[in-house]
């Protein structure tokens, strides 16, 4: 029998350009849960993802495609694969 967990996951998807530290095209977006031009916590099929930069601001979001566009000074991305009761009290549990 196979395990429906491995099979969701393999259907899982994210991707993510980086151009110049100034645009990131992002797939497999589910949602954007905050954000403002410091930071944008959003979540992707493969888990929680927060940009963190300056003048950040969200250029083009299609949740039926699950795509992402991002323009701004790009200081970090970080990746939580946790669940979302950590997101809630910030990322590092803040």
């Amino acid at each position: 029998m196979v395990d429906p967990k491995i099979t969701n996951e393999a259907k899982a998807s994210h991707n993510l350009i980086l151009n110049n530290r100034k645009k990131a095209d992002m797939t497999g977006v589910t949602d954007v849960d905050n954000f403002n031009e410091d930071y944008i916590l959003l979540h992707t099929e493969l888990g929680y993802m927060e940009i963190r930069g300056s003048s950040l601001r969200i250029v083009k979001l299609d949740v039926e495609n699950k795509k992402l566009s991002v323009e701004g000074e790009i200081a970090a991305i970080i990746y939580d694969d946790k669940s979302a009761k950590k997101a809630t009290k910030g990322f590092w549990g803040k």
